[in-house]
């Protein structure tokens, strides 16, 4: 029962810090004396992940997740690569910083995986499907009071000016490409059957505002996702996930003609109407890491190292690219070893569909998972705090299935990790070698400064 009440208070605290960190995160901020919310929620992240560690520690009978050998050595490949790496680059200290933030999440995705063990995977799938219920509901009223504010003042809805609590709109698209898969739960598990027509009203309001926000590499990755999803479910399953996706899509097409362009032509006299073709900057970033990637070529510039890059066409801290990212950053011994493995994993999990057995919730979180990853070629999914910590706990519920005991010296390795990783993430902050960026990268104030010695 020790057990349980742990779990539950650790699943707690990760949902009350989503919530924190993205709907009230500005409110917040402004009440702790924070004036960053990108630093905001880096903390907030760093103490929810410390904390359910603490309380998981204190718990004696615990299952943790089974690990296949390919990987362990694949984490053990990447870690001793990035290291590597890490001290050869230009600043060791802050490729060190980033090996100890992915430390911190591999900690989270230990964590999570217990607390699914111990709750069971179904019931943490429910809880899972109404917190993002919670959280699309109250996302959805501040759009439209902030929609409705607009009307009333006469003034044209931008990009940016309806959502609030997100550094920018891109933050929220990452983190709708993994909620809204989880809101095809009721047409998935039949105790949720109920629930389908508020899904597809919450689904609606989601492809709404993507819409508005202009999203186009979120929609491109669920579709992609859900394409591949549904070629290897069961035709039953197919069936009722097409319908449903295609169903809700297209009423947040309608939602969206006319509450973002109708009804303010008709009170206002005009809209924002326009298509972007461009790229905003994406393509010149990726040609600039193609041109550098073979001057370092095996172990790369070093964790972290965008975010000093010299001669970028941008001044990004990360060029929106997982892939390339890594490339650039930790070379292509660690790249290839990430993804032989992150493919082999996809490929297993997309054919275990074909079995009425995993037809349940594996079907939502992995189109939750396979979104985020195909959106992180487009964005920064694993630069952003709480995107992050969002998709290790969806891969951590996905891969929960298989478990094993965990002994005291696993508990302890557990606290000493997360205890370490806390430490040097925190040492980074407000350092005197960062300057200002509009797109951070550990910090607010993201960039190395190059003339500052390494530290």
């Amino acid at each position: 029962m020790f057990s349980k009440s742990s779990a539950s208070l650790s699943l707690a605290l990760y949902a009350a810090v989503f919530l924190a960190g993205t709907l009230f995160a500005s409110s917040i901020a402004r009440l702790v004396n924070i004036g960053s919310l990108f630093d905001f929620k880096r903390f907030l992240v760093i103490t929810v992940i410390a904390c359910s560690a603490f309380i998981l520690s204190s718990a004696r009978h615990l299952r943790g997740p089974q690990l296949a050998p390919s990987s362990v050595a694949a984490l053990l490949v990447f870690f001793i690569v990035g290291c590597a790496s890490a001290v050869s680059c230009a600043h060791p200290y802050w490729g060190f910083v980033e090996l100890a933030n992915i430390g911190l999440l591999v900690v989270a995705f230990f964590i999570c995986s217990i607390c699914c063990n111990t709750l069971s995977k179904p019931a943490v799938c429910r809880a899972l499907y109404w917190f993002t219920v919670l959280f699309s509901l109250l996302f959805l009223l501040q759009f439209s009071l902030k929609l409705l504010q607009h009307l009333m003042t006469a003034t044209k809805p931008g990009i940016f000016s309806l959502i609030s609590g997100f550094d920018n709109p891109r933050i929220l698209n990452q983190l709708q490409v993994m909620l809204l898969p989880l809101l095809l739960l009721p047409f998935l598990l039949l105790s949720l059957r109920p629930f389908q027509r508020m899904s597809l009203l919450l689904m609606a309001g989601h492809w709404m505002v993507m819409m508005q926000t202009e999203a186009r590499g979120a929609w491109l990755s669920l579709m992609i996702a859900v394409g591949l999803v549904s070629c290897f479910s069961l035709p039953a399953v197919r069936a009722v996930l097409l319908r449903a996706f295609f169903q809700s899509m297209l009423l947040g097409l309608i939602l969206w003609a006319l509450f973002i362009i109708a009804l303010p032509y008709w009170v206002i006299g005009e809209t924002n109407l326009r298509f972007r073709t461009g790229s905003s900057g994406r393509t010149e970033l990726w040609l600039y890491v193609l041109n550098h990637i073979p001057e370092k070529f095996w172990l790369g510039y070093g964790p972290m190292s965008f975010a000093w890059a010299d001669g970028k066409p941008l001044s990004n801290a990360h060029p929106h690219n997982a892939s390339l990212q890594i490339l650039y950053e930790y070379g292509f011994l660690a790249f290839l070893t990430l993804l032989l493995w992150v493919c082999s994993l996809l490929v297993t999990a997309l054919k275990k569909l074909r079995s009425v057995a995993h037809q349940t919730t594996d079907t939502a979180l992995l189109l939750s998972i396979m979104s985020a990853l195909f959106y992180a070629q487009l964005s920064g999914v694993i630069v952003m705090p709480l995107t992050q910590l969002m998709l290790v706990c969806l891969i951590a519920f996905y891969h929960s299935s298989s478990s094993s005991p965990l002994t005291q010296r696993h508990k302890w390795m557990i606290a000493l990790v997360t205890l370490g990783a806390s430490a040097m993430v925190l040492s980074s902050y407000d350092n005197q070698q960062l300057k200002s960026n509009k797109v951070p990268r550990m910090w607010q104030q993201g960039l190395v400064s190059p003339l500052a010695q390494t530290r």
